[in-house]
């Protein structure tokens, strides 16, 4: 076996740095070279052109090709087509840069040694080369989607449209994630429901997407055809099959709970319905609160059901998936404030943007009225509080771009719906309209009677009366408060519960 050796002369421009000549007559004389050739543009034609020439001329036994030339990343792709357009291994093509380490940093004639040692090298590893097997695998062709949000949602339905068969894992025991708890959407105000609950029921719909509620990707081993992902159905202790969200468990329960998917302003039974409009549409028991599971007492839901879907025997279910790809939709939690005091979080009448998206949804747990969590009274002074957890390099740096948009939404909608009379500020660093339309929606705001104050906040204090007062730094570096009655802290996003567990599992690095 062995090499043909091709020299591009850019032009004849690298002969004026390069003695080509002299560099072609000592690579001839190495043992291993077929023959050599100068060329003042090197492309894809042009190598298939002499490669077949050579074979032709009795060079039937050169199996490898070291193309002296410059960098890789023009030439490497198009010569191991030509490579293989002739019948050789596109394997077996080693290129070697003479040009911008050697010819333009050195003077003509150390430059041309310099080339000489490096060619010489280039030919060895071409000499000693061997062809590498190929082997075409069928790589498993479904998909695994992780995260049941929006996006999830999206990218199944998409895939499976293109026929793909689909494995969609949701942590929850319902899809959706946030969207549809956010009552409206900005900046058409349009309703977030109306939008996410078509999609979510194409999703049980649809026979191409097995969706996995309620479950949890334990292990990720990667193969050369895809991967087996091992997942985990943790019990429901209500048999899907059987029940029909009739409500009957529910209402006999004894047992109240803070409602998460409310933000906490309101309780749930240790047996319900997740939300209104929960995919799939069953019941579920919180095993941390159901009294049987947690004392061996009461068993009232198994008793008042009507069919009989109480299954309080309910285990643990695993399940192997062979999938070629993973989409990774993890979606995002609120940043909690809980960790600083100076939010005043420990306050009752200090909530967070989702919380208040719960109050003013119509279906949410106070049917769309908005009232103060101390007295159920209706507010009549509100303070939002931008950038909290975001845009702070002691906390997190970035900035999470849907804040301003939804105080902003929200004043809009108390405006309108809760009373023109509520006196709303919000209290920003900046305001980030950076999307399409946004800008149009923050000037249409600006002129609602809301009050927009430039500055940094300090503190939020409980008032000796029961209000609260909100303490920042103005924009001109003043001290300053205002009074107000309920505080809506504008949280940032974080990743979600588990992404970086699931990130080391399925190998992902994080920057």
């Amino acid at each position: 076996m062995s090499v043909f050796v091709v020299f591009e002369t850019f032009g004849e421009t690298l002969k004026e740095r390069l003695d080509i000549d002299a560099l072609e007559k000592y690579v001839s004389k190495i043992d291993g070279v077929y023959d050599t050739f100068q060329t003042p543009l090197l492309n894809q034609k042009t190598m298939l052109d002499k490669i077949n020439e050579v074979k032709q001329n009795g060079g039937k036994d050169v199996n490898s090709v070291v193309a002296v030339t410059g960098s890789r990343v023009r030439l490497e792709k198009p010569l191991q087509r030509a490579m293989e357009g002739a019948g050789l291994d596109p394997n077996q093509l080693v290129i070697t840069n003479v040009r911008e380490q050697c010819a333009l940093v050195h003077e003509k004639a150390e430059a041309t040694e310099k080339a000489k040692g490096l060619v010489r090298v280039a030919i060895e590893k071409a000499r000693l080369s061997t062809p590498l097997e190929r082997r075409i695998v069928q790589r498993f062709n479904e998909v695994l989607v992780i995260g049941g949000g929006v996006s999830g949602i999206q990218a199944s339905l998409d895939l499976a449209k293109l026929g793909v068969m689909v494995h969609l894992v949701e942590r929850e025991p319902t899809i959706g994630g946030m969207m549809p708890l956010l009552g409206k959407t900005f900046p058409e105000d349009s309703c977030a429901i109306c939008i996410g609950g078509p999609r979510m029921m194409d999703v049980g719909n649809e026979q191409s997407i097995e969706l996995l509620d309620n479950s949890e990707v334990e292990v990720v081993i990667k193969m050369p055809v895809g991967y087996r992902v091992h997942v985990k159905r943790k019990p429901r202790y209500v048999d899907a099959e059987k029940c029909v969200a009739c409500g009957q468990c529910t209402e006999r329960c004894p047992v109240s709970v803070s409602d998460l998917s409310n933000g906490g302003i309101s309780t749930r039974k240790a047996v319900y319905l997740p939300n209104p409009n929960a995919i799939p549409r069953k019941h579920i028991i919180d095993p941390e609160a159901c009294l049987y599971l947690t004392k061996g007492s009461c068993r009232l839901c198994e008793r008042v059901c009507p069919n009989q879907a109480i299954n309080f025997k309910d285990e643990e279910k695993f399940k192997d998936l062979y999938v070629g790809s993973i989409i990774v939709a993890t979606g995002v939690d609120n940043w909690d404030a809980r960790k600083h005091p100076k939010y005043g979080v420990q306050y009752k009448n200090v909530i967070d943007q989702f919380q208040l998206a719960r109050y003013l949804d119509g279906e949410g747990p106070t049917a769309g009225i908005l009232t103060k969590p101390s007295d159920g009274q209706k507010p009549k002074k509100i303070v939002m509080i931008q950038c909290v957890g975001s845009r702070d390099p002691e906390i997190n740096p970035w900035c999470s771009r849907y804040c301003c948009m939804a105080a902003m939404k929200h004043a809009e909608e108390i405006k309108l719906h809760q009373g023109a009379d509520i006196d709303i500020s919000i209290l920003f660093k900046d305001i980030r309209a950076g999307g399409k339309y946004y800008e149009e929606f923050y000037n249409r705001v600006k002129t609602n009677s809301i009050n927009f104050i430039h500055g940094n906040l300090d503190v939020v204090k409980e008032a000796e009366d029961g209000g609260l007062t909100v303490e920042y730094i103005d924009g001109k570096g003043q001290r300053a408060s205002t009074p107000s009655d309920l505080v809506i802290l504008s949280t940032g996003m974080v990743p979600s519960r588990g992404t970086l567990d699931l990130a080391e599992k399925l190998g992902i690095e994080l920057g």
